[in-house]
């Protein structure tokens, strides 16, 4: 058929598509590789808490030890106290030697009236994050608290 009344040619399916499933896939790439980035800095995130958690504590329980010895030996184990100065600067050279970038650590130290003392710990540190700081989020600070008590235990 020639003349005005001529038919366009039929264009198969999808001609027109051409590049599209190629953006469709770098989107999803995307939008994966952010998925997998979210999940690594929620990963340290965590594995950073945790080992702030310990660190605080290590830091009570050694503050915990550190008994005013004088007392302690002049009364034959009789009277049991914490030397409350020694024991806040055990907890601050445990933050340092801790190995926690930016964690900064304090003590408390109560003593009851029948004599048992009681460190308190409280930890924090700056969260670890990779990807996050790509986009311009940052996580919320890291923070801890442990105790530990110093008592003497009845013999035998």
């Amino acid at each position: 058929m020639t003349g005005p009344q001529a038919r366009p040619a039929r264009q198969p399916a999808g001609a027109g598509d051409d590049g599209q499933l190629t953006i469709l896939l770098i989107g999803l790439l995307v939008l994966v590789l952010m998925v997998l980035a979210l999940g690594w800095d929620v990963g340290n995130w965590l594995i950073g808490r945790r080992a702030l958690n310990d660190a605080a504590d290590g830091a009570a329980i050694a503050a915990a030890s550190d008994l005013d010895r004088e007392r302690f030996y002049s009364t034959a184990g009789g009277d049991v106290r914490l030397a409350s100065a020694r024991a806040t600067r055990t907890v601050a050279d445990y933050a340092e030697l801790s190995g926690i970038d930016g964690m900064a650590a304090s003590a408390e130290v109560d003593v009851d009236p029948d004599g048992r003392a009681r460190v308190t710990v409280r930890a924090t540190a700056p969260a670890a994050t990779t990807f996050l700081h790509f986009v311009g989020l940052v996580a919320p600070e890291m923070d801890a608290e442990a105790a530990a008590s110093v008592e003497r235990a009845a013999p035998g």
